[in-house]
């Protein structure tokens, strides 16, 4: 069986089993106050939601990747094949954008990311040393995924529904986004279960207005005693002259003694618009503050600076350098010797604003508050390696 069959069918036994149980987390959704079931899944069809996730996924993902040792000024990129899985392709089947930009979605959809471990079957596993033998990552779904603590402590997983025997972080590396209980990541659609609710429900009120809905929403009513049959009669005929977008608006025209009793709410008098607005600046609170024209749509104000390149500064600064960091320091603490350190290279996000850049290293450089090496160490450049390099 190839190591890709074995993925998909679920990771081998692990040699001597696991001592003790496991008390797993998982990650079902559950109904709104809308009366809309909201799960992670369903999420990725709430517009908003799609469109923070796509965005911070892509855009983290797309970085460039590289290796330094910490301990060398120069911070030249350490190359070596021991850890191309991190640097370059994950795996022979995906490129790194790909597995990267998965690994970061799944953290911002389910609040949990996981890679499985290709490890080599010579090198034997040391919990001191873990990053040693693993020769690949393959990403895995979250939804295959429950996490929580063994009975020693430390992290457990259990995998496809999987009790009998639960993994470790020698099978698979958890990548969680913020955490309540230090364990798994929270997820963004349960802390916004009713927000979401209310944006589906509001969706599908829209959509069924246009394909179902008669602008004259109200009840046909009669004097006279109305048989089943010739109601159904009279609706049959009034869909048939009013339903749908094309017979929007027309007037209805009853005969005998029928009248027509508005009961309902036009959307224009319910606000729906404004609703549907609402919830979409609502939803994204519960992602990242991500300046709208980003997402993909208009705002008439902005609460993030006067130009792109000030909105380029706050994007990096307040959206992507916590979730980056956080992605380093587990491939730090899992995947790279002690000595060694993963960075993302966020400079290409920033090269637009490289006049500011200029003038408030110039600022700081003038008055004595950062020496040439500090700023080239801000800009990962080689150092000059002049100590005390202050101007006064």
């Amino acid at each position: 069986m190839g190591f890709l069959s074995q993925l998909i069918a679920g990771p081998p036994p692990r040699a001597g089993g696991l001592q003790g149980t496991a008390q797993m987390i998982g990650g079902a959704g559950g109904f709104s106050d809308a009366g809309v079931e909201v799960n992670e899944e369903r999420s990725l069809q709430v517009g908003a939601a799609f469109a923070c996730i796509n965005f911070i996924s892509r855009t983290s993902g797309m970085l460039s990747r590289k290796i330094v040792n910490r301990e060398d000024l120069n911070r030249r990129e350490v190359r070596t094949a021991e850890f191309e899985h991190i640097w370059g392709p994950a795996n022979p089947s995906t490129s790194g954008l790909s597995f990267w930009e998965s690994l970061f979605a799944s953290a911002e959809g389910w609040g949990n990311g996981y890679a499985w471990e290709g490890r080599d079957d010579r090198v034997r596993y040391n919990p001191r040393e873990p990053w040693k033998g693993v020769r690949e990552l393959w990403f895995t779904h979250p939804r295959r995924v429950q996490v929580g603590q063994l009975e020693d402590g430390t992290k457990g997983f259990m995998l496809d529904g999987n009790r009998a025997k639960p993994l470790t972080t020698e099978q698979l590396v958890h990548f969680p986004s913020l955490s309540v209980d230090g364990v798994r990541g929270l997820s963004p659609v349960k802390a916004a279960a009713n927000a979401m609710g209310l944006q589906i429900a509001a969706e599908r009120f829209g959509s069924l207005f246009f394909r179902n809905g008669s602008t004259l929403s109200g009840i046909i009513t009669s004097e006279a005693v109305v048989e089943p049959h010739q109601a159904k009669a009279v609706l049959e005929t009034w869909d048939e002259e009013h339903q749908g977008l094309n017979n929007a608006h027309l007037m209805g025209v009853l005969g005998g003694n029928a009248k027509y009793e508005k009961v309902g709410i036009p959307p224009n008098e319910a606000q729906f618009l404004e609703t549907r607005m609402f919830q979409r600046e609502e939803i994204v609170q519960f992602y990242a503050p991500i300046p709208h024209h980003l997402l993909g749509w208009k705002s008439n104000t902005s609460n993030f600076g006067t130009g792109i390149e000030s909105q380029g500064i706050h994007v990096v600064m307040f959206v992507l350098l916590n979730r980056l960091r956080r992605v380093e320091e587990v491939v730090e603490q899992f995947l790279l010797p002690p000595e060694l350190q993963l960075k993302f290279n966020v400079k290409t996000l920033l090269e637009a604003d490289i006049r500011s850049q200029a003038e408030f290293f110039s600022k700081m450089r003038n008055i004595s508050v950062y020496s040439a090496d500090r700023i080239l160490e801000l800009l990962d450049e080689p150092p000059r390696g002049i100590p005390d390099d202050y101007l006064y």
